[in-house]
């Protein structure tokens, strides 16, 4: 479910984009060029939502696509402790661990 609104979100934003004409500061042929200086180095997320184009729904898109894995470890770990079944819900935590790992530290290195 999380793959289909991540898509949808993203083919919004694709059309908006083209519909607009670009983003506030960049044409659309910045933005779609090989060499566009709009990417999330230069044009950050907080920036992205700071006003409404279609970059603002493909990032969603994207937030939705990136924490779709999330969601579902973390129901996993709901479960598993629900139903009392360690192993799993050890195994589960680890998996939670790495997945915290990779988004949050190693992008920082």
């Amino acid at each position: 479910m999380g793959v289909v609104i991540s898509a949808g979100l993203v083919i919004a934003g694709i059309v908006l984009l083209f519909v607009q004409g670009g983003v506030p500061g960049y044409s659309l042929a910045q933005v779609t060029s090989a060499y566009s200086p709009l990417n999330t180095k230069t044009y950050s997320f907080s920036e992205a939502f700071s006003h409404f184009s279609g970059i603002t729904l493909i990032y969603s898109g994207l937030i939705v696509l990136i924490f779709t894995p999330i969601s579902r470890v973390i129901l996993l770990v709901a479960k598993f402790a629900s139903v009392k079944d360690r192993l799993y819900l050890i195994l589960s935590l680890i998996v939670l661990i790495n997945l915290t790992i990779a988004i949050i530290l190693i992008p920082h290195l």
